[in-house]
C-alpha cells in the first residue's frame, strides 16, 4: 500500500508497508518534463530534480537508519549490498518510509529532524 502526501515543508511524503524488494517499487520521478503554453502552444521543458529523505529498517535487528539521496533506487541497492559502512552488519534492509523534496537543504534538514526524539517519535507515529 502507498500513501502519498503533501507535507508542510513543501516535501511530498510516500509510506510503504511491507514491500519486498522494495527497490524496484520506488517510483522515480522523470528528470526532464514538458509543458503545453495554453495560450501560445508553444513546449516548455523544465528540470525536476527530487531529493529524497528516507528510513530503513533492519530486518537483523529491526533498527531504524534515516538518511538522503538525489537517487533512492541506487542509495537503497548500495545499502543492501553492503557498500555503506553504517548499514553494512545489519543487512538485509527494508525501505519502509521516504519524503520526496524539491531542494535538497529540506531533504538534509528532514534528515536530521528525524534524528532527533521528536522525530523519532513522528516516525514511530507514522509508521
Amino acid at each position: 500500500m502507498i500513501k502519498c502526501i503533501r507535507t508542510f515543508t513543501n516535501c511530498f511524503l510516500f509510506v510503504y508497508f511491507d514491500i519486498s524488494p522494495v527497490a524496484q517499487s520506488v517510483p522515480r520521478p522523470s528528470r526532464k518534463s514538458s509543458l503545453r503554453d495554453v495560450a501560445g502552444g508553444e513546449q516548455v521543458t523544465y528540470n525536476i530534480f527530487m531529493f529524497y529523505t528516507y528510513v530503513l529498517r533492519s530486518k537483523k535487528d529491526n533498527k531504524l537508519y534515516v538518511g538522503f539521496s538525489e537517487d533512492l533506487k541506487k542509495r537503497f541497492k548500495e545499502h543492501n549490498d553492503g557498500f555503506v559502512e553504517a548499514t553494512k552488519s545489519r543487512r538485509p534492509l527494508n525501505l519502509i518510509y521516504y519524503e520526496a523534496c524539491l531542494s535538497k537543504e529540506k531533504a538534509y534538514k528532514r534528515e536530521k529532524y528525524f534524528k532527533t526524539g521528536f522525530g523519532r517519535r513522528f516516525l514511530k507515529s507514522r509508521i
